[in-house]
């Protein structure tokens, strides 16, 4: 029987056959060929997550390890109060301007038919147009980690920098974790579970045509039955602390420290107590 052996690809041979695609590249900061970070470029890192898989509280910690900002409801309270505010000052012509605006420059699939006034929208898609321009406007002067909300599709259509990651966990899973968090059954955990879900995917594509949780519309996808809260975290650290804004990287380097140090001296005590127990 005869073997065919292939040699190792060359460089030039990989890189005719690249797949990256240069618009996504352009928008990841974290990629290589990307647009270096200067003191002038903002850190944003959307996350999008299955319910119960732990992404908040990934997200939560990677924002306090960063010393940056975090937004999951308190950007919901923000908008309302801006929406308020915007029904009280602009006039009809001005909100159908702005509208025509948000359908046309952005493509975000609005479903704004049969309404030509701002106040006349439903409630959903009044706080989403208003949340969308807010996202923009908070990833032009600031470092953050925002929650869902189709963040990484607003930024995406704006043409603004940031990082996309999904996190995930296997059904199962995520069911068992809520049981032990909440004492639930699994039959209500399990319904728990498949309710928000369902309703993370309805928003998603209402507002954007993709579809919620599939991998190509993110930079990252995560399991986090895989690592664990802790060390979903650390992956994510890990993988944009190399291109990070000098101040942020100083900080990830100290916390990276931090961790190291910790998890030898964890390793430690078990080494020990597996002596001492011989």
């Amino acid at each position: 029987m005869t073997l065919l052996l292939r040699s190792k690809p060359s460089k030039e041979e990989i890189a005719k056959g690249d797949i990256s695609d240069q618009k996504r590249v352009f928008l990841n900061p974290f990629a290589t060929g990307a647009k270096p970070f200067s003191k002038d470029d903002h850190l944003v890192i959307c996350i999008g997550r299955s319910y119960g898989s732990g992404g908040t509280e990934i997200g939560f910690q990677l924002a306090d390890d960063l010393h940056i900002n975090y937004y999951d409801a308190t950007i919901f309270k923000d908008v309302l109060e801006r929406l308020q505010a915007k029904r009280e000052a602009t006039e009809k012509h001005d909100i159908a301007e702005t509208l025509h605006e948000m359908r046309h420059a952005h493509g975000l699939k609005l479903f704004t038919a049969n309404f030509n006034r701002f106040h006349g929208l439903p409630t959903a898609d009044a706080l989403f147009f208003n949340q969308s321009q807010y996202i923009e406007e908070l990833a032009r002067k600031e470092d953050f980690v925002v929650m869902g909300r189709s963040a990484d599709v607003i930024l995406k259509n704006a043409g603004i920098p940031h990082i996309s990651i999904f996190i995930t966990a296997p059904f199962e899973s995520r069911v068992k974790r809520l049981m032990e968090m909440h004492e639930l059954s699994f039959k209500e955990a399990a319904k728990l579970v498949k309710r928000e879900d369902k309703a993370h995917e309805h928003f998603y594509h209402r507002y954007t045509g993709f579809k919620w949780g599939s991998a190509v519309h993110y930079d990252l996808c995560i399991n986090s039955a895989s690592y664990g809260i802790h060390e979903s975290e650390e992956l994510i650290i890990r993988v944009i602390k190399a291109r990070l804004r000098e101040d942020l990287q100083a900080l990830a380097t100290r916390h990276q420290e931090f961790v190291e140090k910790a998890d030898a001296e964890l390793l430690a005590r078990r080494a020990e107590q597996a002596a001492d127990s011989i």
